[in-house]
């Protein structure tokens, strides 16, 4: 039944996947074309990365929601579904209230033309303020509405989770390509609000459809909150949210790094490469997303053969990948310039190899720390993300230090998170020899 469910799940995901992929490689051409300045472009991308960085701040308390809910689900217990969904929204909802109440106090205090590296001869101080609160306070309305996709993946429908994001893609790619006219400014104000809306509205239909239907039983309800199911999920949401703190300065924030040590420019040439190659990562998530509840359930009946099985799939899939990762590398000269064009972007091999080694890194990373997530075992992934985190940044000025290009900030990713792929690979491959 188990493996039913997931080949359903990973079939309906590559479908929705194939999808989104194609409307990511329309969408990158369709962000240039909208806006003739490279430099507007990549303070575009370098706001939403920072501002998805918000959608980590919560405790942890989505991946804890996650576990808990296919924990009680495993056990077909709807009054324990009810506290686990219950207490989950309520406790994410403080957070995004505070959240809302420090931007207002925040945003106004920093020079965002400064910390983005754009002049206030191309965007004003004041368009650039609007925008960052627009797409912040979305993002924060986001963050508590993306919940709905943690129930998703906590009853294996994986499939469905992944068609809300894609509707959002879908919706904000159509934006792109008919909103015409505007100086940079104007532009710049209405695809905030557009990314806004593109993004909340699939949340908004896709929650009220769950909770009137699949989850009527367990729909959230004040009166079922539970102070002790609130602090078991925020207990090991809070293992979570720490490791997803570590692994985004270690991983997230390249677009940030680059623009501040090299040019806002350098930007866009990273988010190609990162396009290409990160079809390695969005492929390996296809299978991990369905196998982590799976996993979970599995976990929560003392399944442990059926884990083992899980890891070794997961280090076939890893090797696949990487070999496809490979490919990309040969392909990139003939890919990159038909997609965006041949005068935006160089094609250089060394670049290409390094984000061919990010992606593999990644991979393995991924595969290792997979049993890990599914059964809360955490601790060896926090040590090792922390010093992940702290490696990051110095590793980045020491390679622009000595002369090195932007790409130097991927391969610093990469030297970062050795230690932890050495390391969780050894504790989980400990941990199932001994079940």
């Amino acid at each position: 039944m188990r493996s039913n469910v997931l080949r359903n799940n990973i079939i309906g995901s590559i479908a929705i996947k194939g999808g989104a992929l194609c409307v990511t490689l329309a969408s990158t051409p369709a962000y240039i074309r909208y806006f003739e300045n490279d430099s507007v472009l990549g303070v575009w991308f370098v706001i939403v990365s920072i501002l998805n960085w918000i959608l980590t701040f919560d405790l942890g308390i989505g991946n804890g929601l996650r576990n808990q809910l296919a924990y009680a689900s495993s056990g077909s217990d709807e009054t324990e579904m009810k506290k686990v969904v219950s207490s989950g929204y309520v406790s994410l909802g403080v957070v995004c209230a505070v959240l809302a109440l420090a931007g207002v106090f925040a945003i106004p205090a920093f020079d965002w033309n400064a910390l983005l590296n754009i002049s206030e001869d191309i965007i004003s101080s004041s368009v650039l303020k609007s925008c960052i609160f627009i797409v912040y306070f979305g993002m924060v309305a986001q963050f508590w509405l993306k919940l709905i996709t943690s129930v998703l993946y906590s009853l294996q429908k994986t499939a469905v989770a992944n068609s809300v994001s894609l509707v959002s893609s879908i919706l904000l790619l159509i934006f792109l390509l008919v909103h015409k006219g505007g100086d940079q400014e104007s532009r710049l104000m209405a695809l905030s609000i557009a990314q806004v809306l593109c993004i909340n509205l699939p949340l908004i239909v896709a929650t009220v459809c769950v909770f009137m239907t699949t989850l009527k039983h367990a729909s959230p309800s004040p009166s079922f909150v539970s102070l002790s199911h609130s602090k078991g999920i925020v207990a090991l949401g809070g293992a979570f949210f720490a490791i997803q703190i570590f692994l985004l300065i270690a991983n997230s924030t390249n677009e940030f790094v680059i623009g501040f040590l090299y040019s806002s420019a350098d930007v866009v040439g990273y988010q190609v490469y990162y396009r290409i190659f990160s079809l390695v990562i969005v492929g390996f998530s296809l299978v991990v997303q369905p196998m982590w509840s799976a996993m979970a359930s599995a976990y929560a009946e003392k399944n442990f053969s059926w884990l083992a099985k899980a890891y070794h799939r997961f280090s076939y899939v890893s090797a696949g990948g990487i070999l496809f990762a490979l490919a990309l590398v040969f392909a990139a000269p003939v890919i990159i310039p038909l997609w965006v064009g041949p005068d935006v972007v160089t094609v250089d091999v060394r670049t290409s190899l390094i984000f061919m080694f990010y992606a593999s890194i990644t991979l393995l990373v991924n595969s290792s720390t997979s049993v890990a997530n599914a059964t809360s075992r955490l601790k060896t992934q926090l040590v090792f993300s922390a010093i992940a985190a702290a490696a990051k940044v110095p590793l980045c000025c020491a390679f622009a230090h000595f002369g090195l290009g932007w790409d130097s900030v991927v391969f610093a990713n990469c030297v970062a998170l050795l230690p932890l792929l050495v390391a969780q690979t050894i504790s989980t491959r400990k941990y199932l020899a001994k079940r």
